[in-house]
C-alpha cells in the first residue's frame, strides 16, 4: 500500500521496475487466504467489534485499500485520470465500496437492536 502511494504521489513513468499492475496486489491478496493459518490467541487480548476482532476489520480495510490504489496506479500508467472513465476505476470503486460495506452492515445491527 505504501509502494503503491509512493508511486502516485511521484508519478513516475512506467518502467519495468514500475509497471507492475493490479494483478500483483491481487495475486498477494489471493495467497494471504490461500496461507491462512488458524491463529491462537488468549481470549483477554481479543477486542471484539461486531463479531470479529479489530485486527480482522484493520485487515480488511487495508486489503481493499491496496486494491483502490493499485487499480488508481493502473490509470495512471495508462494516462488515464485517476478516477478516469475506465475498467480500473470500478475496481476502485468496488474496493471502496467493500471497504465501507461491513461497517455500514454493523450499524445497521446495531440500529436495529437498539430499536428492540
Amino acid at each position: 500500500m505504501l509502494g503503491l502511494l509512493f508511486l502516485l504521489i511521484t508519478t513516475p513513468e512506467p518502467t519495468g521496475f514500475t509497471a507492475f499492475s493490479i494483478g500483483f496486489p491481487s495475486l498477494l491478496i489471493a495467497l494471504k487466504f490461500v496461507v491462512q493459518k488458524k491463529v491462537d490467541m488468549k481470549r483477554s487480548q481479543i477486542i471484539i467489534v461486531g463479531v470479529a476482532p479489530v485486527i480482522i476489520w484493520v485487515e480488511h480495510i487495508l486489503l481493499c485499500t491496496t486494491l483502490a490504489l493499485s487499480a488508481m496506479w493502473a490509470n495512471q500508467m495508462l494516462g488515464i485520470p485517476l478516477l478516469g472513465s475506465s475498467f480500473f476505476s470500478i475496481i476502485t470503486t468496488m474496493a471502496c465500496v467493500c471497504a465501507i460495506w461491513p461497517f455500514l452492515n454493523l450499524a445497521y445491527q446495531r440500529r436495529q437492536s437498539a430499536d428492540l
